[in-house]
C-alpha cells in the first residue's frame, strides 16, 4: 500500500475549526452572538484560511451551505441574520462585509444557533 505524502503533508497542514454562534430572534434583523457571548466586531482570526460551511439550526430543521472564502491573519468574522419576512437569511460577515456563504429560510421568533466550519493554516 503506496502513501500518497502530498496528500498525507496538505491534510496535516490544514487544521479544521468550527466557531459557535447563537442568538434569539423576533422579527428584526440582528447580530448573532459569537463566541464568548459577544455580538460586538467580530472574531479575529488567528491565522490565515478559509470559512468553507456554515450551519444554522432554528429549532426545526438544521440548514447547511458551503462556499469558499478567504480568510488572512487578523481577517474579523461574525454572523448576522436578516429578517426577510417571514424567515431569515443568515450570513457570514468578513470585516463589514457580507459574503455569499449564507444559510436562507431559518425561522423567526427562534433560537438560531449555527457554526462556522474553518480550515486554518498551522504556523
Amino acid at each position: 500500500m503506496s502513501i500518497n505524502l502530498t496528500s498525507t503533508f496538505l491534510a496535516a497542514k490544514r487544521s479544521a475549526n468550527l466557531v459557535m454562534f447563537s442568538r434569539t430572534v423576533g422579527t428584526t434583523s440582528t447580530p448573532l452572538n459569537g463566541p464568548g457571548g459577544s455580538t460586538a466586531c467580530g472574531y479575529p482570526m488567528p491565522l490565515n484560511g478559509r470559512a468553507l460551511k456554515l450551519s444554522v439550526y432554528d429549532g426545526s430543521m438544521v440548514r447547511t451551505t458551503t462556499y469558499t472564502i478567504e480568510l488572512s491573519v487578523g481577517d474579523r468574522i461574525s454572523l448576522y441574520a436578516t429578517y426577510i419576512n417571514p424567515t431569515f437569511t443568515v450570513s457570514l460577515v468578513l470585516n463589514d462585509g457580507e459574503t455569499l456563504l449564507h444559510v436562507t429560510g431559518c425561522a423567526a421568533n427562534s433560537v438560531l444557533q449555527a457554526t462556522v466550519l474553518l480550515q486554518l493554516e498551522e504556523e
